[in-house]
């Protein structure tokens, strides 16, 4: 669900690839039944938001809190490398276009998981 006056924006390579795969990895995979992702793109101000939304299994609050602090740089990921993939986003976020421009993730054990992306609005040219 893409807005046309988005649809000519840029966005960094490789970003959506990873959660969309934890969104089917980690949410619909362990869901009973069918599973939706659901990724949309619209013009907020000067920025581009970008989400990808699944009704998968969702996270417990202590999980979310865990990841958050991952996403923020204030926790290494775990051994088991989970959340890798997030901080490493989030990083490469920050690095590109600095502070207010980022990750949000909400989610709700049983309801699924949202992730957002924001970073500036930037247009192919020619």
């Amino acid at each position: 669900s893409i807005d046309e006056d988005v649809q000519d924006c840029l966005i960094p390579k490789l970003i959506l690839q990873p959660l969309i795969e934890n969104a089917l990895y980690h949410g619909i995979k362990n869901k009973r039944g069918m599973g939706t992702i659901v990724i949309s793109a619209e013009e907020r101000s000067d920025r581009l938001e970008i989400a990808v939304c699944d009704d998968g299994i969702g996270m417990r609050e202590e999980e979310l809190t865990e990841l958050l602090r991952i996403i923020d740089g204030k926790q290494k990921p775990s051994e088991d490398n989970s959340g890798f993939g997030m901080s490493n986003i989030a990083e490469r976020l920050r690095l590109n276009y600095g502070e207010g421009f980022g990750l949000a993730v909400e989610s709700t054990c049983g309801k699924g998981t949202k992730v957002e992306i924001f970073i500036p609005k930037r247009r192919l040219e020619g």
